[in-house]
C-alpha cells in the first residue's frame, strides 16, 4: 500500500478526528497520499491536517465514498450500518478497520509495536525521537500529538515503523512486530475482556514471536504479570537487580525525573528528562533500551531525553487565568490518576492542586469506582462533570456518576459537581484560589476546555493587533 514511483493513492478515513486515525492521516499525508475524512465534530487537529492537504467533512455521507478512492479506513466505534461503509460494500472497496489497516501497512517496514495499559503514546513518541536523533528516520502512528512534531504522525525514509498498538478489541494482534514493546499490564477494558486473566491473554498473544528475530522489551511488572509466557530473545526492564536493563535513580530536578539506565553489553546510558513525573523516566528507560536493540547511538538517546517535550494531554500546560495554572492530562485508569498527581506534587510543592475529571463510560466508572475514588479524594479540591459516554444511557451515566461522587466523598473528600461542561470554569472559579494548579482530566470531550485555554493567547494577539 505504499506509494511508489510517483503513484498517489487515495484513502479516506471514517472518524479522522481520533487520535490514532488523525496520527495515521499524517503519515499518509507525509509520505504523498491523498487523504479524505469526515468525523461529527471539528477542532484544531483537523483543521491542521486540512492545512496539510486533506478534505475534511464534518458529517457522515454516503456520498463521501468515490469510486477515486483506494481504500476506506475506519474507527472500531463505526457499526455495520455506517452509510460510508455501506457505500464502500456496494462499490466493492476495500474497507479496514484502523488496526487492521495500519497493520498491513506496517509489513512493508520493520515494524515496531509498542503496548500497555499506560504510558504507550509517551513510550512511542519517546522511542521515534531517539530512532530519529540517531539518523534513523523512522515513520510513526501514534496514539496522540507529540508537542515537537509538526503534525501528529511521521513518514520516515528508515526501515523502522514505531506503532503504539493498543490492546482494546486485541487490536494490536495487528501487528506482526520485530520488537514488541510493553510497559505495563494491568487491569482495563473490562467491558470488552471482561476478567483481568483475559487480559493478560491477549498481552501473551501478542508477544508470541511472529516474525524471525523477534525481540519483547517488557517493564519488570509486564514480566512478572506474564511470567512463563513470553518466549525468544526478552529484555526485562526495571529497578531490581534481576534486570537485564536496569534503571538507577538520581534525585528529581524540579518534578523531573534523573537516572541511570545500565544494560547488558553497552555502556551507561543518563536519562534526565525535562519534563516532570517519575512515570515518564521509566517510559524513558523502556525506549531507550528498544533503541539501543534497534541500533541507535547511545549519544544521541541521551540528546532525544534531554530534548523531549512530551505530548498534548499529557501533563500538558494549556495556561492561566485569574492566577491559577491549568495542565490537561488524558489519565482515566486509576494508575494514571496516581502519576499525575505524584507529579505534579512533586513539580508544584505547597501548592494547592485541583482536579476537574470527567469520567470515561460509565462501565468503566463503575468497574474502578472505588480506586478512582482513593486516587482522586487524594488531590485538594475535586471537581466530577457527568460521565462523557457516547453509547449508554442517560440514566446510567447520571447513577455512576452520582456513585463515583458518594464514593469520593466516603474518602473525606466532597467533590463538587459541575453537571456539563459549560459549568465546569464557573465551578473552578469558585473553588480554586489564586496560586492553585487545576488538571483537567479525562479520555472524553473535556479537552475541549484546554484547547479554549490554549487558543486563548492567539485570540489575544489578534485582539491587540486589531
Amino acid at each position: 500500500m505504499r506509494a511508489g514511483g510517483g503513484e498517489r493513492r487515495h484513502f479516506h478515513l471514517v472518524g479522522i478526528g481520533g487520535s490514532g486515525l488523525a496520527s495515521l492521516a499524517a503519515h499518509l499525508l507525509l509520505r504523498g497520499d491523498r487523504v479524505s475524512g469526515c468525523d461529527q465534530k471539528d477542532g484544531s487537529l483537523l483543521r491542521l491536517l486540512a492545512r496539510h492537504g486533506a478534505r475534511i467533512d464534518l458529517a457522515h455521507a454516503a456520498g463521501h465514498v468515490t469510486d477515486s478512492l483506494d481504500a476506506l479506513v475506519y474507527t472500531a466505534a463505526a457499526k455495520g450500518d455506517h452509510p460510508e461503509l455501506q457505500a464502500a460494500a456496494a462499490r466493492s472497496l476495500p474497507a479496514m478497520k484502523y488496526a487492521q489497516f495500519l497493520g498491513e501497512l506496517t509489513r512493508e517496514s520493520e515494524c515496531v509495536a509498542v503496548a500497555g495499559t499506560h504510558g504507550k503514546t509517551t513510550t512511542t513518541t519517546l522511542l521515534t525521537e531517539m530512532l530519529a536523533a540517531a539518523g534513523l528516520d523512522p515513520s510513526a502512528v501514534v496514539g496522540g500529538f507529540p508537542v515537537s512534531w509538526p503534525l501528529p504522525g511521521r513518514a520516515g525514509a528508515g526501515p523502522h515503523f514505531v506503532v503504539e498498538a493498543c490492546e482494546y478489541d486485541r487490536s494490536f494482534l495487528n501487528f506482526d512486530p520485530r520488537l514488541a514493546l510493553v510497559t505495563n499490564v494491568e487491569p482495563d477494558h473490562l467491558d470488552f475482556f471482561g476478567t483481568h486473566d483475559k487480559v493478560v491473554d491477549a498481552f501473551a498473544d501478542f508477544l508470541a514471536p511472529r516474525v524471525a528475530g523477534r525481540v519483547a522489551v517488557l517493564h519488570e511488572s509486564a514480566a512478572a504479570a506474564l511470567h512463563g509466557r513470553v518466549a525468544g530473545d526478552v529484555q526485562v526492564v526495571g529497578e531490581s537487580a534481576a534486570c537485564s536493563a536496569r534503571l538507577v535513580r538520581a534525585e528529581n530536578r524540579h518534578g523531573c525525573g534523573r537516572g541511570t539506565l545500565r544494560v547488558h553489553g553497552h555502556a551507561p546510558l543518563a536519562l534526565e528528562l525535562p519534563i516532570a513525573g517519575d512515570h515518564n523516566l521509566v517510559d524513558a528507560a523502556l525506549a531507550a533500551t528498544a533503541a539501543l536493540e534497534l541500533g541507535a547511538a547511545p549519544l544521541a538517546i541521551e540528546q532525544a531525553v534531554r530534548a523531549f517535550r512530551g505530548v498534548r494531554r499529557r501533563l500538558e500546560p494549556v495556561g492561566a487565568r485569574d492566577g491559577v495554572q491549568f495542565f490537561s492530562d488524558y489519565a482515566h485508569h486509576p494508575t494514571e490518576i496516581r502519576a499525575v498527581r505524584q507529579a505534579l506534587r512533586d513539580s508544584h510543592p505547597g501548592e494547592r492542586l485541583v482536579v476537574v475529571f470527567q469520567p470515561h463510560q460509565a462501565s468503566r466508572t463503575r468497574d474502578f469506582r472505588d480506586d478512582f475514588a482513593l486516587e482522586l479524594a487524594a488531590f485538594d479540591e475535586v471537581v466530577v462533570p457527568n460521565i462523557f459516554s457516547v453509547r449508554e444511557s442517560r440514566e446510567g451515566v447520571l447513577r455512576e456518576t452520582e456513585a463515583l461522587v458518594s464514593a469520593i466523598a466516603a474518602r473525606g473528600r466532597a467533590p463538587h459537581r459541575a453537571e456539563g461542561l459549560g459549568d465546569v470554569f464557573a465551578t473552578v472559579g469558585r473553588v480554586a484560589q489564586q496560586g492553585d494548579v487545576v488538571v483537567l482530566m479525562g479520555a472524553g470531550d473535556i479537552d475541549d476546555l484546554a484547547e479554549e485555554l490554549r487558543e486563548a493567547p492567539a485570540r489575544a494577539r489578534e485582539a491587540t493587533v486589531a
